[in-house]
């Protein structure tokens, strides 16, 4: 699952993470190491959106109506759910260039 940029940064998934939707939460497997991570909550529910929406404006919207944060307080909390999932290898940066 390709991630969406958040500043001059683009977030994926390793290869060897599956994941499953069960319930009212998200199981993420890395089948090499067997590193299993269980999203409830919000970071469940951004997990799932972002399989469908992979424009970070429409994910900082989604956060703001349903938390009720400003926007930029939902920006801010959608980076710290990225670099969480970062640190626990559920998600790796990927550089974009821009040109023109």
């Amino acid at each position: 699952m390709t991630q969406p940029q958040h500043r001059a940064l683009r977030y994926a998934t390793p290869a060897t993470v599956r994941w499953v939707v069960d319930d009212d939460r998200v199981i993420v497997v890395d089948i090499v190491s067997g590193t299993t991570q269980v999203l409830t909550g919000r970071e469940a529910l951004i997990w799932r959106c972002l399989g469908r929406c992979q424009d970070l404006q429409r994910l900082v919207d989604l956060v703001h109506r349903i938390s009720g944060l400003s926007a930029a307080a939902a920006e801010q909390q959608l980076s710290e759910i990225f670099e969480h999932w970062t640190e626990l290898g559920l998600f790796y940066r990927v550089a974009t260039h821009r040109y023109g």
